[in-house]
């Protein structure tokens, strides 16, 4: 399924601060980690995290190989509009579970995953594109070859993962014109919390691969970017943080209506 918009999900979240701020910073979707690993949060705190989300922003669950109990009980108390599969679970599993299922494929050198999204066709509603490294299921921060995978489905959104930053996303985006770029380790400044300038600066990056994928490579896109970098760098050495927020904010939008104009004259939005 192609789009010409890329959503933006921002998994790892642990806290409410951080919730917040990716909200702002213009996120679709936010994801817990309810599994073991360094982003690892238990139901109460992804539950005070979540606080600040509004509606509209989607809360996603991660999970490997959870209980189903668990996995229900999770999307109950969270109110989950999704949940996230990276382990070994059955398209049976998928099928049973109380939400639409994002199945985690791991991206392996040589290829061959064709037969594992046929497997959960109909069963998953998006597929999750990550990077294969081994004794892990996810959130390395390894990026694999966007431009030597085969052509996506037609028949299932599909989101990349894996080293995804906001120097790099805009790459990633027209390799492969995903449904959604779903960012963790690449927003960090450390494992906790989730560095708020890197986000801003992912949905910036974002905004400017959809521009070029709408209009080609020559697409008139960097004075836009020269602008917002001045007033960001400006706004970050004059005011204090909540000022600055507040101007990163305007920001995004005037640069989102920049993006979305084409779009819309061109009848595709």
């Amino acid at each position: 399924m192609r789009t010409r918009r890329t959503r933006v999900k921002i998994c790892g979240i642990t806290n409410a601060e951080d919730a917040l701020a990716a909200v702002k910073a213009g996120a679709d979707a936010l994801g817990v980690v309810l599994t073991d690993g360094p982003r690892q949060v238990t139901l109460d705190e992804a539950a005070e995290a979540l606080v600040p989300v509004p509606p509209f922003v989607a809360r996603v669950g991660v999970f490997v190989d959870a209980e189903p109990a668990f996995v229900e009980e999770a999307a109950r108390r969270l109110g989950l509009a999704a949940l996230q599969f990276h382990g070994d679970e059955s398209p049976r599993e998928c099928a049973d579970a109380h939400a639409p299922v994002v199945k985690a494929i791991h991206v392996r050198e040589g290829g061959g995953m064709e037969a594992d999204l046929a497997a959960y066709r109909g069963v998953a509603a998006a597929f999750l594109l990550d990077t294969f490294v081994r004794g892990t299921n996810g959130g390395t921060g390894v990026t694999f070859a966007w431009d030597e995978l085969p052509p996506m489905p037609e028949w299932a959104p599909v989101i990349v993962a894996g080293g995804l930053t906001p120097v790099n996303v805009g790459a990633a985006i027209r390799s492969l014109l995903p449904f959604a770029v779903d960012v963790s380790s690449g927003v960090e400044e450390r494992r906790r919390p989730q560095r708020r300038q890197q986000a801003h600066g992912l949905r910036r990056n974002i905004g400017f691969g959809a521009c070029q994928l709408t209009h080609g490579s020559d697409a008139q896109v960097q004075p836009v970017g020269i602008a917002v970098k001045r007033q960001y760098r400006f706004e970050r050495g004059q005011r204090q943080l909540a000022d600055a927020q507040r101007t990163l904010q305007r920001i995004f939008l005037d640069l989102r209506d920049e993006v979305l104009a084409p779009h819309q004259q061109a009848g595709l939005w």
